[in-house]
């Protein structure tokens, strides 16, 4: 995250459930005495020094919460601390989407209709084969992905923010129906006497209903959609962001390799750029209109058009509007990407920087808690051993009750959660430093030495002998 003016911007602050944007504008306090006019002036004189405007950035209409005592002015849009171009990532998306491609799109078509122009073989049969050759890529991509969120090395940090021990992020629910929606028409239409190549056609409409569906309705209600599950890393009922938002957090997080590290800054990004909310709403909008359209029209299509005619155009034209789709994405948001770094500190309502509230749980999240249950269970354990070997008292926190972090571990903007006693644990670290309980930490309580017991002499017993002499 780049070095900001006037302060860090807190995005663990960013946690109220409402989505009013802000604009702040920074009012020096010796300037807080003046009369409006000198006040005024005094902006305008600081505007043309240094390239900005004190006009509000907010747009008429806007709902305006104004909030001097937080000022957040940065030099540039937060980085991601992410990227694409690196070639293990590229050649793994290279090879991921070909597979899936030759699996989905390139196989059904091919094997169909050699099968039946050339082998001759019965409709039956050949839908048999096509559908056991199916599904190979998706399902053990989808096997891979519960892997690395429940049980690989790491999995704390690829979880969403202030999920549960076996939480699952909104992309992996998604893509979980999205496979439903795709073998449910495969194994009915080939398994029907004789089978349905119409029924068969489905599978790939469905797959873009299915997707696609929540992308609109995300779109069109922008942070005005309110679920009572988990999205993510968004906490029950909390405003929804376009779909596209939580694909990106969740794919780059655990398929990429990112982490908590990049949800938290892909919240930060989201909240501060203005340019950034409406690229994702433009896409989750274009794609989300095109795929419900597109994939309608095609099952309307494989029951009206003539069979063969259907099953390709069934398997054909979503792969070809994938591709021209992203094509035509790619380069739109490079170009505005670069539109929101040159307006970035641009005066009036141009400027990209223009603050959102997003309700992104920043207080405790499942990394932590993995860690603290690690080291409650070594304790408890220590505890027991010195119960069972006699020695008193509690062992608190200790060199042994340090908990090696998981790998890629980093809670940007970690905050305690309020209330309870304080605990070393929660103590707040600066910007992007991983949170870890201390090695060394010193005992809670260590209590008072007992002082050793005075040596004290027993009486030696004495008792008179017959003769009346004493004896010892």
């Amino acid at each position: 995250m780049p070095p900001t003016q006037g302060g860090l911007h807190d995005a663990s602050s960013s946690t109220s459930p409402d989505s009013t944007e802000r604009s702040y504008d920074e009012k020096p306090p010796e300037l807080s005495e003046k009369a409006p006019e000198a006040l005024h002036n005094e902006k305008l004189r600081d505007s043309q020094a240094t390239g900005t405007t004190g006009e509000s950035s907010v747009l008429p209409g806007d709902d305006v919460d104004e909030d001097e005592d937080t000022l957040s002015y940065s030099s540039g849009p937060p980085s991601l601390g992410y990227s694409l171009h690196n070639p293990r990532r590229e050649r793994y998306i290279i090879l991921f989407f070909t597979l899936l491609f030759i699996e989905s799109g390139v196989l059904p078509l091919i094997l169909f209709y050699s099968l039946e122009w050339g082998a001759h073989l019965s409709v039956t049969k050949n839908l048999a084969i096509i559908t056991s050759l199916i599904g190979t890529v998706s399902g053990l991509k989808l096997t891979q992905r519960t892997f690395q969120l429940w049980f690989s090395t790491g999995h704390e940090s690829r979880r969403p923010i202030g999920s549960a021990r076996y939480g699952m992020d909104a992309f992996h629910v998604l893509i979980s129906l999205t496979l439903f929606a795709f073998f449910v028409p495969l194994v009915v239409g080939s398994s029907l006497s004789p089978a349905s190549p119409r029924t068969t056609a489905m599978a790939l409409p469905c797959v873009m209903l299915t997707f696609c569906t929540p992308m609109l309705l995300t779109g069109l209600f922008d942070r005005r959609l309110r679920v009572p599950v988990r999205v993510s890393s968004l906490p029950p009922r909390a405003p929804l962001p376009p779909l596209t938002y939580t694909i990106v957090e969740d794919v780059v997080a655990v398929d990429g390799g990112g982490g908590l590290a990049f949800r938290h800054a892909w919240a930060h990004r989201y909240q501060s750029s203005r340019v950034m909310r409406r690229v994702l709403r433009v896409l989750a909008l274009w794609w989300g209109l095109t795929g419900v359209a597109l994939g309608g029209g095609l099952i309307a299509i494989a029951w009206t058009a003539p069979e063969n005619t259907a099953y390709g155009l069934g398997y054909a034209v979503p792969w070809m509007w994938a591709i021209a789709g992203a094509v035509a994405t790619v380069p739109y948001v490079h170009d505005r990407l670069a539109y929101e770094r040159a307006t970035w500190a641009a005066p009036g309502p141009a400027a990209a920087h223009r603050d959102v509230r997003l309700s992104v749980q920043l207080t405790r999240d499942a990394a932590d808690r993995e860690v603290e249950r690690r080291a409650r269970a070594e304790r408890r354990a220590r505890d027991r051993q010195n119960r069972l070997s006699g020695v008193s008292g509690v062992s608190g926190f200790s060199a042994m009750s340090g908990v090696a972090p998981p790998p890629g571990v980093a809670c940007r903007d970690y905050a305690p959660s309020p209330g309870g006693s304080v605990r070393a644990e929660d103590v707040p670290l600066p910007e992007g430093r991983p949170h870890t309980p201390p090695l060394h930490t010193p005992p809670l309580h260590t209590p008072a030495p007992t002082p050793p017991l005075p040596e004290v002499k027993r009486p030696e017993a004495a008792y008179q002998s017959p003769d009346g002499s004493l004896m010892v």
